[in-house]
């Protein structure tokens, strides 16, 4: 069984505590877009793996280093395999 290493652990905790803040002190055109976002991943016609492989690619698309490794961690979450991330 994968296990998610410390840095990334670490990453997602920073992660977290930012959101807080931002949603703390962010108006309501800030918390609609962290809402539209959040409604995005759910399930729905497609997977949530699927939703998260394509942020990966959006991503990697921007070269956005954070976007990356949250969707990466976020894919290993949603248990995307070696070979789902090769294809």
């Amino acid at each position: 069984m994968r296990k998610m290493c410390e840095e990334s652990k670490e990453f997602m905790e920073n992660r977290r505590l930012l959101n807080e803040i931002v949603m703390r002190y962010g108006g309501k055109e800030i918390k609609r877009f962290f809402n539209l976002d959040t409604q995005v991943y759910r399930e729905g016609m497609l997977s949530k793996k699927t939703k998260e492989l394509l942020g990966l690619v959006a991503s990697m698309v921007l070269i956005c280093d954070d976007c990356v490794k949250y969707h990466l961690i976020r894919c290993f979450e949603e248990k995307v395999n070696d070979d789902e991330l090769r294809l």
